[in-house]
């Protein structure tokens, strides 16, 4: 499905005529994803105005990561002590 196709994803979201008037926000889960939150948050097209993170209990350093050098870039972060699922 077109969930799992990245290009179909991005012509989706390139149609900035469908977008106009409405705001678009993400969330992204993250557990331990130092190695990748960077890029992610980093990649988020223009067109998004509201990032959200929800942090499912990381313990390899995503917390920190987000709430210091990623911070800016984030509108709203939510952590977990445990994974939740």
């Amino acid at each position: 499905g077109i969930m799992n196709d990245p290009k179909a994803l991005t012509l989706l979201f390139c149609h900035r005529d469908m977008l106009e008037g409405l705001r678009v926000g993400v969330v992204v889960p993250a557990r331990d994803e130092i190695e990748h939150i960077r890029q992610v948050i980093g990649t988020l097209p223009d067109f998004v105005d509201v990032c959200i993170v929800v942090d499912d209990g990381s313990s390899d350093g995503t917390r920190e990561l987000l709430q210091g050098e990623l911070a800016s870039a984030v509108d709203k972060l939510i952590f977990f002590e445990a994974n939740c699922g």
